[in-house]
């Protein structure tokens, strides 16, 4: 067992006293390892929640396409039709309104993201591009 002095202050001492006459703690020491093993114990359960939101997070992402490459293909896939009759590209916005509560939390994106979007159909062939 390691031995080691530590210098706290009046409000530090008084939790501890508090948490050792809560718990019934006999001692100092056995009760900074119940709180320090509750602080380990408290970490691992946030720890686990937020891999758990992650988890959803990233099952969510992998659900939605991926834009950029859906406009490079479509423009590929219609470049030998923009010749017989223009096809009109558009991009619209997501909005939070109207759709299901799973899907409330995305966020819509920037006009700049847009903006890109808007170039990217341009140089993937499409002359008509709608953003909205």
């Amino acid at each position: 067992m390691i031995k080691k002095n530590y210098r706290m202050n009046e409000e530090d001492l008084e939790v501890i006293q508090q948490v050792k006459k809560q718990h019934g703690f006999h001692s100092d020491s056995e009760t900074l390892r119940y709180i320090v093993r509750s602080h380990i114990v408290q970490n691992q359960e946030e720890n686990s929640k937020l891999l758990s939101i992650l988890r959803k997070v990233e099952e969510k992402i992998d659900i939605l396409f991926d834009i950029e490459n859906t406009i490079i293909k479509a423009g590929e896939l219609l470049r030998p039709y923009q010749s017989i009759h223009p096809v009109r590209y558009k991009l619209i916005s997501y909005r939070p309104f109207g759709v299901r509560e799973e899907y409330r939390t995305y966020q819509s994106p920037s006009k700049e993201y847009m903006e890109q979007l808007e170039e990217l159909a341009y140089k993937s062939g499409f002359d008509d591009v709608v953003t909205t």
